[in-house]
């Protein structure tokens, strides 16, 4: 049963098709520019009424469109015969081209875009392609305590009165817990949320990708396990819909062997890009396993 809803699972668009690119730039985008107060004054009214309107897969995939008139896989009047139309031509920079156009276009102009997590200098988080087996795990844990900053703000914020964070708890079945990745909510609890001004994650997996909803945690107790710390994020291994609890290590090690060409990206306004900033500071206090 679920005690609280986020916008990040309750705003998502589901795909059509194999239109993962079009349906996750729709999702981000109304997340980012939703409304959180009513405005009193009319220029506000306006943009009220833009974001009202929600984003969905064919507003992008016009954009696509335009930005690729001459490809028949996108479809739409230019080919007609095209029945069933495709973003597997639509690539990361044309995903943070699209972001940034729509947030525009919403009223949100001051929108940053770019790639978290990679093994590129241009990341903001990298991991490491040395054949090092300690190296290339420290570089996972490390990321993983950042990915953690970026849904839990609090070692951030020392205002905590200040942060708009709202957590989904959802039993299993039976009220147990369910250790399957793909179960769901699977009965943990998803930690804080993204607060407003927010700061979305788009994951590029093996031909897809979706939003990154939330993350959990737990120590092993029993067993031949015993002791082991499990990492999973909670993202959708196909069309949109959260339900897929990805283990970390699988995320990275798809990364890694792409070198970079699988990725997650990042979207949020530009003021708040200072919170990647103040999470490299932080990276001293990180106590590292």
């Amino acid at each position: 049963k679920a005690q609280q809803t986020t916008p990040l699972i309750t705003h998502f668009i589901e795909q059509n098709g194999p239109c993962c690119a079009a349906a996750s730039v729709a999702s981000a985008v109304n997340i980012l520019t939703q409304i959180n107060k009513i405005q009193d004054d009319e220029q506000e009214q306006e943009q009220t009424k833009k974001r009202q309107n929600k984003l969905n897969q064919e507003d992008i995939l016009e954009y696509y469109r335009m930005l690729k008139p001459h490809n028949q896989r996108l479809g739409g009047s230019r080919y007609p015969h095209i029945t069933t139309p495709s973003t597997s031509c639509v690539g990361n920079s044309m995903i943070l081209k699209a972001l940034r156009r729509f947030c525009s276009l919403r009223g949100h102009s001051d929108v940053a875009t770019g790639y978290w997590l990679g093994t590129a200098d241009r990341c903001v988080v990298k991991l490491s392609l040395n054949k090092d087996i300690n190296e290339k795990n420290f570089a996972r844990k490390h990321a993983w305590e950042r990915l953690k900053l970026l849904f839990d703000t609090s070692q951030i914020d020392n205002h905590s009165e200040d942060l708009d964070a709202k957590s989904v708890h959802v039993e299993g079945k039976g009220g147990h817990v369910d250790n399957n990745h793909n179960n769901g909510y699977g009965g943990f609890k998803i930690p804080k949320m993204l607060r407003p001004p927010q700061k979305i994650l788009i994951h590029h997996t093996i031909n897809h990708y979706s939003l990154i909803f939330g993350y959990r945690e737990w120590k092993v107790e029993h067993g031949a396990k015993a002791g082991t710390v499990v990492r999973q994020c909670l993202t959708a291994t196909f069309n949109q819909q959260p339900k897929s609890w990805m283990p970390w290590e699988s995320i990275c090690e798809i990364i890694e062997q792409s070198k970079g060409f699988n990725t997650i990206l990042y979207a949020c306004e530009r003021a708040d890009v200072k919170f990647f900033e103040l999470a490299d500071q932080l990276d001293a206090l990180i106590e590292i396993e």
